[in-house]
């Protein structure tokens, strides 16, 4: 065909989506268990499936997760002998405090308890939070899949709140599902009440869901760009008629022709493409240009810092805490520490909430957890002056502790009381033994006579080495 312009295209379709399922259960309308109902959490009873799926998606909103999640953690419990407790036949109580930390940074955590026919706590587990739903008759109900499109309602259990007192116990200790399986157990449902959700925790980083949505399609909205850019990315306008009807011995046209040569122009791996454009008028000269497809993705760069810190701001983690911030305030040791440090107030009262519903299980023991300590600044010039026990301090160690007798603290305390001059004039006065118990050292020989004895010693000493040599001298 001669004469007519022609252009390589695409057609690009849009992709329709699935219609709209019904769900099992009509919104809000609560299941009917055994004359119990179950209390929804959110519409649909899907909130926390909901809340979990948008974090997730955010890439700012999970590093903050993980990032509140390890401040909780931190280095698990400090009574080590506490840490070590069995929780169950396969975890110690520390085993379960990653696990719990995930939960109750977003939520609060719940644990399945079982009874020993001591009428102890024999064995806890970790249950998902978003599994557990409550009735209003004050049970639970427990499904892995609650608020999926997996839910089946046969593998719904319906457990006993946690009640510790003897009664409690007796009640889970005979109690035995229909199958035979032994008891299963209490569940204990932890998170801070509020007046405004008084039956199951919003977290506070909620508020700002459009931001952590934004924060998920703007990755999107970069990889679109780049993967599904405007194409052809370049073309090329040739004046003139240019036949594509008749082959040639090879059978190739002149269209054909210079589609080839016009295939040189794009890179080895065929990424590129051109657009080739052939019109009648010959005054026109062949012109190149290319389109840029990068500009727009290049423009939300800006905008997606934005976001990132309002999404920070709603979890209320410092975006240096995430890597994110200049290298110059990166390297400012001293503001990190004080971020840090508010971070670990922030965490103070989850973990307070951890280490009262353990000692509620194992009252014998201190699950006080550690606090997270990624750096610790201090000017050279500070370290020089700080004595021994100081150091050890700042870093967290224990102070070496020092044998001395309880007359000899008193002593110490008691010259430490003085003036200098004063102090001094004491010292002189005390034998040597003395004074190295002062200080927690071992006595040495002939250290227990005193500053006028060992000067007669000396003297006398100094005498009959005199006159032994007077002697020699004289034979």
């Amino acid at each position: 065909m001669k004469g007519k312009g022609k252009y390589k295209a695409k057609l690009v379709k849009a992709r329709a989506t699935s219609a709209p399922q019904a769900s099992a259960q009509p919104a809000g309308k609560a299941l009917e268990l055994n004359g119990a109902k179950v209390i929804d959490y959110g519409k649909g009873n899907k909130l926390p499936n909901e809340i979990i799926t948008t974090f997730l998606a955010s890439p700012t909103a999970r590093r903050c997760w993980i990032k509140l999640k390890k401040f909780i953690q931190a280095d698990g419990f400090a009574n080590r002998t506490a840490a070590a407790v069995r929780a169950n036949p396969q975890q110690t109580t520390e085993d379960l405090v990653p696990l719990i930390a995930w939960d109750s940074a977003v939520f609060g955590f719940v644990l399945r308890v079982k009874y020993n026919l001591g009428k102890e706590v024999g064995e806890v587990y970790h249950v998902p939070f978003h599994t557990v739903r409550k009735l209003d008759d004050g049970r639970f109900l427990v499904n892995p899949n609650l608020g999926t499109d997996k839910y089946k309602k046969d593998e719904d259990e319906i457990l006993d709140a946690f009640d510790n007192t003897e009664e409690g116990i007796q009640r889970s200790l005979t109690q035995v599902s229909k199958d035979g399986k032994p008891q299963p157990g209490q569940i204990l449902y932890v998170f801070e009440e509020a007046s405004v959700h008084p039956h199951y925790p919003e977290p506070a980083a909620w508020a700002g869901k459009e931001d952590m949505l934004s924060d998920t399609e703007i990755p999107r909205a970069d990889h679109h760009a780049i993967k599904k850019r405007v194409k052809p990315n370049m073309g090329l306008f040739i004046p003139g008629d240019i036949d594509d009807e008749t082959p040639d011995e090879d059978g190739k046209t002149d269209w054909d022709k210079i589609e080839e040569t016009a295939k040189q122009l794009t890179d080895p791996e065929g990424e590129g493409d051109v657009a080739v454009f052939n019109g009648a008028n010959k005054d026109d000269a062949p012109q190149l240009f290319s389109i840029d497809s990068m500009k727009s993705a290049l423009s939300m760069d800006q905008k997606s810092d934005t976001i990132t810190k309002r999404v920070c701001r709603h979890w209320g983690v410092h975006p240096s805490l995430i890597g994110m911030d200049t290298a110059g305030q990166l390297g400012n040791t001293q503001q990190l520490l004080n971020i840090i440090q508010l971070m670990q107030q922030e965490v103070l009262d989850i973990q307070g909430l951890i280490q009262r519903t353990f000692e509620k299980l194992w009252p014998a023991f201190d699950f006080t957890l550690t606090s997270l300590n990624i750096i610790k600044a201090m000017p050279e010039q500070a370290w020089q002056a700080m004595t021994e026990d100081e150091k050890r301090n700042f870093l967290g160690y224990p102070i070496l502790e020092t044998e001395q007798t309880t007359e000899g603290q008193k002593t110490l305390n008691a010259l430490n009381s003085l003036p200098a001059l004063v102090a001094n004039k004491v010292l002189e006065s005390m034998t040597r033994n003395q004074v190295l118990a002062l200080v927690g050292l071992d006595p040495v020989e002939g250290g227990d006579e005193l500053p006028e004895q060992q000067a007669e010693a000396k003297a006398e000493a100094r005498f009959k080495k005199f006159f032994t040599g007077l002697f020699k001298a004289s034979k």
